[in-house]
This record gives structure tokens, sequence and C-alpha cells, in this order.
């Protein structure tokens, strides 16, 4: 076998050589993966605008179809138009053909009702004196007045009833009233109208308490302590206070220790510094006092109680609050701490305020009546 000599040095050169092809050919292989992806994305691209295409041109479809008919409601709108204007012609002409026939029946109406009133006149003439001399009963004049045309005289509408002219001598005449002038209501008729005034009376009375209701939470909402919902907490005689300065009755400085005082107090001041006079009543039948002192001058503002320790009230210190109003129906209008009012107007019966404040075991050390002189 021939021996085979090799070059070192052209073995190494080779080897370069080939490790720089492999470097192309890897090289090559990445561009041609870079151009595969961006061959992708572009095909991606081009479906997503072909999709694109496909939906603009299906709104398009959509679109069209959508004008057209509208295109065709509008052509059938207008037929209609055209239609209803023929028929409210229609309508217009008949319509004020009836409103002619309404006010022709209407006249004949008025008319026979003056006819009739004016020969009720007449029957109710005991008799009339012509110029001859002659006495004709209202009945006989009846008789006289002929049909229309003749002499200017008309008949009814059939109720054997006439008119006559204002002229048989009589022209300083006052008309005779009409007849349903007397005319005496039914039962029915009675209580329907009694009805009506009660339900008058009733809203009149509605309207009202929402206004007195509105006017305390209002004056409630604007004292010091009402900022916090439960400010006014064990502090009674301070919201009586506090009520009683903003309606400018009391000074600073007017009020009691303890609210189981303040009525006591304001009633031997016997006049406040704001010129109010000062009418106290003592026992738990005060406010009894208080209201038949004022017998037929309801309603009744500005009263201030105060009661003592026992039935719902458990403080030591008492109680007091004060009474905005005691209307013409009895209901007592207040705003209290305790859970009678519970921070807000309310309108209770006078038997439902008594039950609460004057419950058994309470003990009212007095009420006092705040009032101008």
């Amino acid at each position: 076998m021939a021996k085979i000599d090799i070059v070192t040095a052209d073995l190494q050169s080779l080897s370069s050589k080939m490790k720089a092809a492999e470097g192309n050919v890897g090289k090559a292989r990445m561009l041609v993966s870079m151009a595969q992806n961006s061959l992708d994305i572009q095909v991606a691209s081009s479906s997503a605008i072909n999709s694109r295409l496909a939906g603009a041109k299906k709104k398009l479809t959509a679109q069209k179809t959508a004008v057209g008919a509208m295109a065709s409601l509008t052509v059938q709108a207008a037929e209609e138009f055209t239609r209803a204007d023929q028929g409210s012609g229609r309508i217009v002409n008949d319509l004020f053909d009836n409103l002619s026939r309404a006010l022709g029946d209407m006249a004949g109406s008025l008319k026979n009702f003056i006819q009739s009133i004016v020969v009720k006149k007449h029957n109710q003439t005991a008799s009339v004196f012509l110029p001859a001399g002659s006495i004709l009963t209202g009945s006989v004049i009846s008789g006289l007045l002929g049909p229309a045309g003749g002499s200017g005289l008309a008949h009814g509408s059939g109720d054997g009833r006439h008119e006559t002219e204002p002229d048989m001598g009589h022209t300083d005449e006052k008309p005779a009233p009409d007849s349903q002038t007397n005319h005496t209501p039914s039962p029915e008729e009675e209580a329907a109208a009694q009805q009506a005034a009660k339900e008058e009376a009733a809203k009149k009375a509605k309207e009202e308490r929402e206004k007195t209701l509105n006017e305390i939470n209002t004056r409630y909402k604007n004292l010091p302590n009402s900022k916090s919902k439960k400010g006014f907490k064990h502090k009674c005689g301070a919201l009586t206070f506090q009520q009683l300065y903003a309606m400018g009755i009391v000074k600073s400085g007017e009020s009691a220790d303890f609210a189981k005082d303040y009525a006591s107090v304001l009633a031997a001041k016997g006049k406040t510094s704001k010129g109010y006079i000062c009418s106290g009543y003592t026992g738990n039948d005060a406010l009894d006092k208080l209201l038949a002192a004022n017998k037929g001058k309801l309603p009744i503002t500005n009263i201030v109680c105060s009661f003592e320790k026992g039935g719902n009230i458990p403080s030591n210190a008492g109680h007091a609050l004060l009474i905005s109003k005691i209307d013409e129906a009895g209901n007592v209008y207040f705003v209290d701490n305790t859970k009678a009012s519970n921070y807000k107007a309310v309108c209770l019966s006078l038997k439902d305020f008594k039950a609460f404040y004057f419950k058994k075991g309470s003990n009212c050390s007095g009420v006092t009546h705040l009032h101008k002189p």
C-alpha cells in the first residue's frame, strides 16, 4: 500500500474553512427561519384583513337592507299620512257639524228653560189687567200664547209650556227666581256634601300637621347639640332650653339646674326677659288645668312640662320637654329624647301623650305656658 503524506497545515486550513462554512450554514438557517416567521406574520395579517373585509362587506349588506326597509317604510308612512290628512279633513268637518248641532241643541234647551221660567212667572200671577179692563188668569194667558211665528210667541220643547216676549205691561217686574233656588237637598245630597266637607277638613288638617312637624324638625336640626343623633341623650333640659332660645322666648341663663324644676322656675319668673308671660300649673292634672284655662283658644303653643322620677322617667334629675303645639283636634306636637319621640318631631293624640308621660307612677312637677301678653 502506497504511503499518503498529509500536510498538517493544510488540514488545519481545511478545518477552519469547514467551520466557517458551518457558521454560514447556521446563519442561512436563521435567515430562512426569520423569513418563514415574517411570511407567517404576513399570512396572518392577510387573514385578519380578509376577515375584516368580510365583516365590513356583511355590515354594508345589512345597512343596504336596512336602508331599503327604511325607504319602504318612508313610502308607507307618506301614504298613511296622506290618508290621515284626507281623513282628518272629514273628521274636522264632522266635528264642526256635531259642534254646531250641539250648540243648536244647547240654545234650544236654554230657550226652553227661559220659556218655562216666564210661563211659571205668569202662572203665579193672580191676574193680568189688559187695557180694555179684562182680567185674564195665568192659565188663560198660557192658552193665548200661540205657536212660534204667531204674535212673537214660541212653543217649548214638547212640555206644553210657552215663552212670551218681555212686554206684557210689566217691564218693571223682576224675573221670577230660578226654581232650583228653592231646591231642598235630598238626604243623599246632604250626606254627599257632608262627606265632601269632611274630606276637605281632613286634607287641611293633614297639610297643617305636616307643616308643623317640618317646622319642629328644621328647628331641631339647627340646635347646637343636634349635630349628633343622640347629642341630647340625658340632656332633656338642654333640648328644652335650646328650643326656647332659638325661638327667642328666653335668653341665655334662663334655665334650671334640674329638668324636674324647669317649669316651676319659669313660672316663678312670671315673665321671661323676652317678654313672654309664664302661666304655671302644678300637679298631675296640670296639663288638664292648662287646657281648661285655654278652652276655646286652641291651638296652644310653647308649653314646658317637668316631671319627677317615676313612671317612664328613670332619672333622678327628672325630665323636661317642650310641647310645641296642641292643635284644635287635641294633637300634641313635640320632639324629645325619650322613646316616645326618639329625636324627631312627632304628633301624638292627647290620650297617647298622657299614656306615656302621665303613666301611673309619674309625678308631674309643673306645666308652664309661655305666651305673649
